[in-house]
C-alpha cells in the first residue's frame, strides 16, 4: 500500500512539472513565430558579392581565400574616404599613418625596404616605397570605386613577391556605353 502511494505522488509531481514547463514555454514560442513572420517582410534578400581575388569572378562565399570585400554601397554607408578607414572595418589589418604608412595584414609588415602588402588599382600595382612624396596620396580615395578587396595571407602566387602579408585591391567602376551614372 505504501509503495503504491509513493509511485502515485511521483507521477503527480512529474505531471505538474511537465504542465508548468508547457505553460512557461507556450507564449514565448508563439511570440517568436509572430516576430519571425513579421520580420520577413521588412528584410530584403542578401546581395551576392562577386570578387575577383583569384583573377576570375566568383562569389565571395566560394573563394578559397580569406577575403574582405567592401562594396561601394557599404563604403558610402560607413562614410569611408581613404584606406585608414577601410583598415578600421577589415579584421586583421592595421594602418600606421604616422609618417611611414605601413600596412600590416595579420601582423606582417615591413619597416624598411620592400613592402609586405601589395596594393593594386584594378590590375596595376602601386609601389608606395618608391614615391618621393607622401605615400598616403598614392592610395586611391573611395571615389568611383566599385569595391575594395583585402586578401589576407600570402598572395605571392597571384600578385608577386611584394604580397607576403596580403593584398589590397581597389576595383574601379567599369565604363558602360549603355548606361549613364553620376
Amino acid at each position: 500500500m505504501r509503495l503504491n502511494r509513493h509511485s502515485s505522488s511521483r507521477r503527480t509531481r512529474a505531471l505538474i512539472g511537465a504542465s508548468l514547463i508547457a505553460l512557461a514555454c507556450g507564449p514565448g514560442a508563439s511570440r517568436a513565430q509572430e516576430q519571425a513572420s513579421g520580420s520577413e517582410s521588412t528584410v530584403g534578400p542578401l546581395q551576392e558579392v562577386v570578387v575577383t581575388a583569384t583573377r576570375r569572378e566568383e562569389s565571395l562565399s566560394k573563394v578559397p581565400l580569406s577575403v574582405t570585400a567592401l562594396t561601394q554601397q557599404s563604403l558610402d554607408e560607413r562614410g569611408v574616404k581613404d584606406f585608414s578607414e577601410v583598415a578600421r572595418y577589415t579584421p586583421g589589418v592595421n594602418f600606421d599613418n604616422s609618417g611611414t604608412n605601413n600596412i600590416s595584414i595579420r601582423g606582417i609588415s615591413g619597416s624598411g625596404g620592400a613592402g609586405t602588402t601589395g596594393i593594386y588599382l584594378d590590375d596595376t600595382p602601386i609601389q608606395m616605397r618608391a614615391l618621393a612624396f607622401n605615400p598616403d596620396e598614392a592610395l586611391p580615395k573611395s571615389f568611383d570605386i566599385e569595391r575594395v578587396e583585402v586578401l589576407r595571407g600570402q598572395q605571392g602566387t597571384l600578385f608577386g613577391a611584394g604580397s607576403e602579408g596580403g593584398t589590397v585591391r581597389y576595383i574601379t567602376v567599369q565604363p558602360s556605353l549603355t548606361k549613364t551614372s553620376i
